[in-house]
């Protein structure tokens, strides 16, 4: 099962058969670059999530998305050393946020993730714990449709390290939270992260 987030809402492309719904089946079987936000508003329309049942679903994404630019990118959630355990967000744009970034020529995730996180907290010794779930969202920006795949890692860290928002790439914030601020983190984040910030709780 795959979630693909097109602003806020979610697509789920899920192996199996079945119907797709009346109001995408005109977007199937390869979504037109000018109908995204036709699409996007389809879907606010209707409450939760839709499911598109499939027989190979990470085909069916490439299918459908065939007309957007394809870019991998990778991030991490960094969990403190010490005792309560506390995590890492940044904040821009008016959302809390995970620090992440396209990956660049045959760079491995894990390493891109690792830069990311350096680049924009200021945090200079991590280290990687384990893999997280990949995130997949759509976006038109700098004159480009792009669907962009988001590879995640949980990393630690020691949490009396300086932390220095990388201020270039509009990070106004980073901080470190508990586990039992994460309900509240979810309602200032994006909907996409929901599935990482619940990854890590029993972390």
């Amino acid at each position: 099962m795959y979630k693909v987030f097109i602003e806020n809402k979610a697509i789920i492309f899920k192996k199996g058969l079945g119907k797709l719904p009346d109001y995408l089946e005109r977007y199937f079987p390869s979504l037109k670059t000018k109908d995204l936000s036709l699409l996007s508003l389809e879907l606010e329309k209707h409450p939760g999530e839709v499911t598109v049942l499939c027989p190979e679903p990470l085909e069916e994404i490439g299918r459908f998305f065939c007309n957007f630019k394809y870019l991998e990118a990778a991030g991490g959630v960094v969990k403190s050393t010490q005792e309560p355990y506390n995590y890492l967000f940044i904040y821009r744009w008016g959302k809390w946020d995970l620090p992440k970034g396209k990956l660049e020529r045959k760079e491995l995730p894990s390493d891109g993730a690792e830069r990311e996180i350096k680049e924009e907290s200021g945090i200079t010794d991590i280290h990687l714990i384990t893999t997280l779930p990949c995130t997949w969202h759509v976006y038109y920006k700098y004159q480009e449709y792009v669907l962009k795949k988001t590879h995640w890692f949980l990393f630690e860290a020691d949490n009396q390290q300086k932390l220095i928002p990388q201020t270039e790439e509009d990070i106004e914030k980073v901080k470190w939270f508990y586990k039992e601020e994460f309900e509240r983190l979810k309602s200032e984040t994006y909907p996409s992260l929901h599935a990482i910030i619940e990854a890590v709780k029993n972390q």
